[in-house]
């Protein structure tokens, strides 16, 4: 049983109208963006997006626009407060999804005493917007409905904002310093003393869709170029912004990609710490919980270390213990990867052609090659996702026990408009040739239960995965960890530093001793920190009507609902970001 793209795409981006079906089926959708990118353009030269609403993006900064104007005391207010100093929002993506967050966090802020400073990007040669929704090729327009709809939403929200004006004589000289460039060059290109090659390989691994420094075809090199060029034009635009609003904070999604990870860079050198944010995956609907870090952008593990420690030796409440177990059996239930997951123990073993014969089962979780360029390093067997599925396929052929390789589903899934360009599988036949005659691959699109998988192995062994986590909790076999990531130093699980740790390890998996209760304990409150005390409620707009990233109808009326009093989790975290201290709820919260 398999999963198709026309059951996935649904849950992620909404149904397709039947408007644009047939255009694309025509081959007509490229001219006619085109054309409407055009009148969009000129009617909001004109400053006629309010009286002409078209798109759906029109509708939600008409709403914005409406909040504000039920706010006229709060905003007369914000012209009476001193400030103290100014917060920059580095923010140059044209979707309201994660903006809308920082607007509303921006004016409880700015009641507060700082004045934000959103920044608007007047167009780059690339940037990981052109694989949001369509490629380039298809969708021509992209970067300018970017920057019309992110300017469109800037001017509605009311908020101070700058734009980096990108000249076309700017953006050919960026282009000309990396013309030549190797893709190893490219890696390691400094530029005004940033390692602009460095903070650009997560942005290019997420473009190309496969792993960044692995890139050999010309496509592929031009595209590391460019990302190159535009990280040089950041810098340089950055410089300058900076220098003139001399920010007393940053606050921006995630910390990855080129935009924040160059704006976060330039903001250490100043001395100046950022907040980081991303939107929480773990319960349903994205949008209604939010992930905080103070100082440590979210691709370090160690952002949520601090909070950890305040909280590993408290025990759960009877309420905290139940909580978790509803969310986890509800993630079991099903999810966007797995919305009906096939749970039959002896279907799966029939699927995977994986006979009950009593020799043991080794179950690795693995995850997309092209995203773990964004975890952190720390002490562990191995760094590389692929090298790690290798070496155990490797060390494992000639042992009596079954190897079973579960490729996370989201390779299969089309990934904001493009598919994933290498899959593990191809990987592992190009490296090992045939695979071993013990070995199962559980393809990405297979409705497998990684749970029942979990259950049926005798010691599971994941590189960065959270099912870890329930791995753990469950404590049924031993947990083996082949990489540093959020799960690493937190009291449960094997830590192998080297490849031969490891692999002792895998010499005899059933010799292995079960988990200790402390340590399905210790899961379980880092669970619960990670899924609920770290990731905060802040419901400002329902969402996932129309797929995760949709925006359904705003939550507030009026900003007023930001004042102090008025929410007592909003009061929290501004606390907690004016005390530059862990970004955790209190119980009471």
């Amino acid at each position: 049983m398999s999963m198709s793209a026309e059951e996935w795409n649904p849950l992620i981006y909404g149904p397709k109208s039947a408007v644009r079906k047939v255009l694309r089926r025509l081959r007509l959708l490229p001219l006619v963006s085109r054309g409407a990118g055009v009148v969009l353009g000129a009617r909001n030269a004109l400053g006629l997006e309010g009286a002409l609403p078209i798109t759906r993006h029109d509708r939600l900064t008409r709403n914005l626009r409406a909040i504000l104007d039920r706010s006229a005391e709060f905003l007369s207010e914000l012209g009476r407060v001193p400030i103290k100093g100014r917060i920059v929002f580095p923010h140059l993506r044209g979707h309201p999804y994660l903006e809308l967050l920082e607007i509303f966090l921006a004016y409880r802020l700015w009641l507060d005493g700082y004045e934000p400073v959103f920044v608007a990007c007047g167009g780059l040669p690339v940037c990981n917007n052109y694989t949001l929704g369509e490629d380039a090729a298809r969708n021509p327009q992209v970067c300018r409905t970017c920057v019309r709809n992110h300017d469109q939403l800037l001017r509605a929200s009311g908020v101070p904002y700058r734009d980096i004006v990108t000249s076309p004589a700017a953006i050919g000289e960026a282009l000309s310093r990396t013309r030549r460039l190797s893709v190893q060059a490219c890696h390691e290109f400094v530029y005004r003393g940033v390692p602009v090659g460095e903070l650009v390989v997560p942005s290019v691994a997420r473009h190309l869709r496969r792993t960044a420094l692995f890139a050999s075809e010309p496509d592929e090199v031009d595209a590391w170029r460019a990302y190159v060029a535009s990280a040089c034009v950041l810098v340089d635009r950055l410089s300058e912004l900076l220098d003139e609003v001399r920010p007393a904070r940053g606050l921006m999604a995630g910390g990855w990609f080129m935009w924040y990870a160059i704006a976060s860079h330039l903001l250490r050198q100043r001395n100046v710490e950022s907040v980081f944010y991303e939107a929480g995956f773990h319960d349903a609907p994205k949008g209604h919980r939010w992930v905080f870090s103070q100082g440590v952008p979210l691709t370090d593990p160690g952002w949520i270390a601090e909070s950890w420690r305040e909280w590993r030796d408290v025990p759960l409440t009877a309420e905290e213990n139940a909580h978790l177990d509803q969310v986890l059996a509800a993630r079991r239930r099903g999810s966007v990867y797995h919305p009906s997951p096939l749970e039959d123990a002896a279907a799966i073993r029939r699927e995977l052609q994986l006979p009950d014969d009593g020799r043991p089962v080794v179950a690795l979780f693995t995850g997309l090659t092209w995203d773990y360029a964004i975890y952190g390093r720390g002490r562990a067997a191995f760094s590389d996702m692929t090298d790690w599925v290798v070496q155990t396929i490797r060390c494992m052929a000639d042992r009596d026990a079954w190897v079973v390789i579960r490729i996370h589903p989201a390779e299969a899934i089309l990934h904001e408009g493009v598919y994933g360009r290498e899959n593990l599988a191809e990987l592992l036949r190009a490296r090992l040739g045939e695979l071993p005659g013990n070995v199962r691959l559980v393809p990405a699109r297979s409705k497998v239960s990684s749970y029942r998988l979990l259950e049926m192995a005798d010691a599971a062994v994941v590189f960065a995965s959270t099912i870890g986590l329930e791995a753990a909790i469950a404590a049924r076999s031993p947990l083996i960890l082949g990489a540093y990531s959020i799960l690493s130093d937190r009291g449960f699980g094997r830590q192998p530093e080297t490849p031969s740790a490891y692999y002792d390890l895998l010499a005899d998996v059933r010799s292995l001793p079960r988990p200790r209760p402390e340590e399905a304990e210790a899961a379980r409150r880092f669970t619960y920190l990670y899924f609920f005390r770290a990731s905060w409620p802040l419901h400002f707009y329902d969402s996932g009507a129309d797929g995760i990233y949709s925006i359904d109808r705003f939550r507030i009326r009026t900003l007023d609902e930001l004042r102090p009093g008025s929410n007592p989790l909003l009061d929290r975290l501004v606390a907690g970001i004016h005390a530059n201290g862990a970004l955790a709820m209190p119980r009471e919260l």
